[in-house]
């Protein structure tokens, strides 16, 4: 049995009643005071966020946290990440990265003006190859500045832990409509840096 207040009195009401003893309100009106959620340990909401893959992605960011520190100065907080590698451009909007994405976008809009004022020219291909390898070497890392940055603004907000337990699982996760989305303007893109760059 607990005690809850009368929605219409405040006076204390047990929920067993089915009325306020002291202005006669039903019990079904007053409400329960919702218990606070155990908070959730850090690890576990990077988790959530990530989804179902957060086990190779901490494995790959225990790593780098693990690195001696001369291995830090050559390589950095970097570890290398093959689908970042070969499909950037998709990878960082299925993971949610759409300002990563974005850039890639702008460079692809570049390369098209470059490639009708310069009637196609070779050495754009090289500034792809140059991305892409970017995009391999810091792909984790940003991938898990993107997932802290986003956990912390979530947690900072103030919500219940339920709310921001929902939140994280929301926002977090991968995005396939946004990866197909991208993926039509860059086809679109390509298609118009090969029609006008010859």
């Amino acid at each position: 049995m607990a005690v809850i207040k009368c929605t219409e009195c405040n006076g204390a009401v047990s929920t067993l009643a089915s009325a306020c003893p002291h202005c006669g309100a039903p019990v079904s009106q007053a409400k329960t005071p919702q218990q606070p959620l155990p908070p959730m340990e850090h690890e576990d909401l990077l988790r959530l966020f990530v989804g179902k893959n957060y086990e190779y992605y901490a494995a790959k960011w225990k790593l780098v946290e693990q690195r001696s520190e001369r291995a830090e100065k050559w390589f950095g907080k970097d570890s290398w990440n093959w689908a970042a590698f070969f499909i950037g451009f998709n990878w960082t909007a299925y993971r949610g990265m759409y300002d990563y994405s974005s850039i890639l976008i702008f460079f692809l809009v570049i390369h098209l003006v470059l490639a009708l004022w310069t009637r196609g020219s070779d050495e754009f291909n090289v500034v792809h190859v140059i991305l892409a390898f970017i995009y391999g070497v810091r792909g984790n890392s940003r991938y898990k500045l993107h997932v802290e940055k986003k956990v912390k603004e979530i947690t900072s907000s103030g919500a219940s832990a339920e709310a921001i337990r929902m939140r994280i699982a929301q926002e977090g996760g991968t995005n396939l409509g946004a990866a197909a989305g991208f993926t039509a303007v860059m086809i679109i893109l390509m298609m118009l840096i090969g029609a006008f760059g010859k």
